[in-house]
């Protein structure tokens, strides 16, 4: 089982980006990544592709220019969710700090079990004057906010002007972009603005959406990733005058399960009466919340019926043991991250459905703490133009 290595992760890699700009982090940065090195550029770019896990690119792509360009090897954060890993992004801050910890999350501050990203309840409703809730829920400010100098912000349309997007994004220009190839000249248009140093940050998800659909390794994602390189090569083309750095990385990996290793709470009636509230967290990496009388019958379930699935560890204990980040922990943490946790192991993955969801069996899941989850790669491409 891995975890995060906070010397060496994706908040240590927003270390060195805010370090290039005269701001400073309770992390590490990268010594893959020295400050000195960014503070050069005009034009710091990061892409993230979301759901791009190292092993992806070593097993599956190894002669594409990604592959060929790496620079190091990253941990994602706990758990290695887009939920978590974008907020750090956004905000260089940890889940210890941020307090955003998966998928559906129980936010205490609102009596409502959510799903974060989409900012809406669980069972679908969205909610009323979401964005008044923002200051409540989110604990971390943007990087955005946090850089003196320009700074842009590059996502799907589909996805801008979310509750989550618009806290997350403040300080920032905000460019919605219909394609990934529309993605890709954006950024070299940023590029061209002006003659300053800026912030560049883009994100694309939509490799993630064919492996969960379909397997992080099926040919759906593979042959997508194929077109994100052809508009790669493109952008490096029109860089190469510019001084510019341009980062790729992603936000966790994958793994590829199947239907007979789909646990359903609904199976194990014993477990699911221990509960107080639905699972949160993910479907590799659960979040239960247990009666105060039942810990016993839990804990004695998850051993003697579900040992070969899945290890159980106390949330404090995982806390206790820098999952979650390092330093300081935000207080709202403790309210988002259960009385126990289950760590499933292998590919299986745990399910439970409320009055009137259906069960959606996915092939790529992530979340958990295998290696294929838990490592990103970190590329690099440099562009030696006229420099500061």
């Amino acid at each position: 089982m891995e975890k995060p290595d906070f010397n060496r992760s994706i908040v240590n890699l927003m270390s060195s980006i805010l370090g290039s700009f005269e701001v400073k982090s309770q992390y590490q940065p990268l010594e893959s990544l020295p400050v000195s090195k960014l503070r050069k550029y005009k034009n710091v770019i990061l892409l993230v592709i979301d759901g791009m896990g190292y092993n992806f690119l070593e097993n599956e792509v190894p002669n594409s220019l990604l592959n060929e360009n790496k620079i190091d090897k990253l941990t994602s954060v706990f758990p290695t969710t887009t939920a978590s890993a974008i907020t750090t992004f956004m905000t260089g801050d940890a889940p210890q700090q941020h307090a955003i910890t998966g998928w559906n999350m129980w936010l205490k501050e609102l009596g409502m079990l959510t799903t974060i990203l989409p900012f809406r309840a669980r069972c679908g409703e969205r909610l009323n004057n979401a964005a008044m809730f923002s200051a409540n829920v989110f604990k971390s400010q943007s990087v955005f906010s946090k850089i003196k100098s320009q700074s842009f912000y590059l996502i799907p349309k589909s996805l801008s002007g979310s509750v989550y997007s618009n806290w997350h994004s403040k300080g920032s220009l905000l460019k919605p972009v219909k394609n990934a190839g529309e993605l890709f000249n954006t950024i070299y248009k940023c590029t061209q603005i002006n003659n300053r140093k800026k912030y560049i940050y883009s994100y694309w998800p939509n490799y993630d959406h064919l492996a969960h659909q379909h397997g992080y390794n099926s040919s759906s994602a593979v042959q997508h990733f194929g077109q994100l390189e052809s508009h790669l090569k493109l952008l490096c083309k029109q860089l190469e005058k510019t001084s510019s750095l341009l980062l790729v990385t992603a936000d966790h990996g994958f793994v590829n399960t199947s239907k007979d290793k789909v646990i359903f709470i609904e199976d194990h009636p014993i477990l699911s009466d221990c509960l107080m509230i639905p699972l949160c967290g993910e479907a590799r990496l659960a979040y239960c919340y247990v009666k105060p009388n039942c810990e016993k019958e839990f804990l004695e379930y998850i051993k003697n019926e579900l040992k070969e699935v899945c290890e159980v560890s106390s949330s404090l204990e995982v806390l206790e043991n820098n999952y979650f980040g390092l330093g300081e922990i935000e207080p709202a943490l403790l309210d988002r991250i259960g009385t126990y946790i289950l760590f499933m192991k292998d590919n299986y993955v745990i399910k439970d459905r409320l009055v009137g969801e259906t069960h959606e069996f996915h092939p790529g899941r992530h979340g958990g703490c295998s290696e294929n989850e838990m490592y990103v790669p970190l590329i690099s491409f440099e562009f030696d133009g006229e420099k500061i």
